[in-house]
């Protein structure tokens, strides 16, 4: 046979094509690097792809792709539905005065697709922020070994989670005592797992500020020092935190490894793990928020949000929700959990 036949040439470019073709489908629907292949030629959805990159000036001929997104969620067509069951839902409880304003955040972290409701509005967001300090000790680690290994002690009497005007209406089952000595380790343990804030107060103290204020600035999130006031973060922003780690696109992957697993072992029930199976694993962060006072009303007005990583079989996505109202925190962790089964539902339906 004649190596150059036509007829032959032929069907091996038509197979190879297909084959090209199904690659670079995967990789663009991809939910994690998405790089950038111009030969496409199709501009359109190449402006519809946005990218974060970690422009380091340690690195001179790399410029590494941290997350990529599909700017406009209306090309997911199959949502639709969730998006208005969503939307009716947080409409209902507004009505009901247990609502005051909701953002939720769904992501398929197989594919990428992604839908919202008030995805993009800022909320206070507490002890979420207890994410990008863990991120940023497992950061220092990968260069300073046994950096997790130093001992602090707690030398401060006070009890932070008590502390007027922070009080938490879900305490901590564990915290780090007073006159107690720990591991660095052990108090990102305390931090995230029982969402401790004497172990957050003795961490934040012992780390330079400069490096968590990266974590936030690499991800392209600007970062506030007001620890309980400010409306800040949407749920998309929070979003990219959970999906680095679960990505390994920001920590090497021991430590994004080590870091999902310190939130998988969260002892918060309330919220979306409320509202799912207890079967299916969870890693996840909850953070009480403090909005201004509505001094007009005479109200306090609480926040409450939820965001983490639900590893539903084969198909693991992103859910955050993140409340307020004046109501108290667990009448905003029950509308929680009802999106939390909304969206369980709907991907079982979907997937089961």
């Amino acid at each position: 046979m004649k190596m150059w036949n036509s007829n032959f040439f032929k069907k091996t470019f038509k197979l190879s094509g297909k084959i090209w073709i199904l690659v670079l489908s995967v990789g663009l629907v991809s939910g994690g690097v998405i790089d950038h292949f111009a030969f496409l030629g199709n501009r359109g959805l190449e402006s519809s792809i946005s990218r974060i990159r970690l422009d380091s000036p340690n690195f001179k001929f790399i410029n590494p792709i941290l997350a990529a997104d599909t700017l406009d969620k209306k090309q997911f067509l199959k949502y639709r539905p969730l998006e208005k069951e969503i939307s009716d839902y947080i409409k209902q409880t507004q009505a009901s005065s247990q609502l005051e304003d909701a953002g939720v955040y769904y992501r398929d972290l197989t594919d990428g697709s992604w839908t919202g409701v008030n995805e993009d509005e800022k909320f206070s967001p507490g002890s979420l922020q207890k994410v990008p300090l863990l991120i940023a000790y497992l950061k220092k680690a990968e260069t300073e070994p046994g950096a997790l290994d130093i001992k602090i002690v707690n030398k401060d009497p006070q009890d932070e989670n008590q502390a007027p005007g922070s009080e938490q209406s879900f305490k901590p089952s564990k915290i780090f005592q007073y006159n107690q000595t720990a591991t660095v380790r052990e108090l990102l343990q305390l931090m995230v797992s029982y969402s401790d804030n004497n172990a957050t107060g003795a961490l934040y103290d012992n780390i330079d500020h400069d490096a968590l204020k990266e974590v936030f600035s690499d991800l392209g999130i600007i970062y506030s020092d007001d620890k309980t006031h400010t409306d800040y973060l949407t749920p998309k922003q929070v979003s990219l935190f959970f999906r680095v780690l679960y990505n390994s696109s920001y920590l090497d992957w021991n430590s994004s490894e080590d870091a999902l697993s310190m939130l998988a072992n969260s002892d918060f029930k309330e919220g979306i793990a409320a509202g799912l199976p207890a079967d299916v694993p969870l890693a996840h962060k909850f953070g009480e928020g403090y909005a201004p006072s509505d001094i007009e009303n005479g109200k306090d007005i609480e926040e409450l949000h939820d965001c983490g990583i639900v590893y539903y079989p084969k198909h693991p996505y992103f859910l955050c929700v993140m409340t307020k109202g004046y109501t108290d925190p667990e009448n905003l962790a029950k509308n929680i959990k009802a999106v939390s089964a909304i969206v369980y539902n709907d991907v079982n339906n979907r997937y089961k």
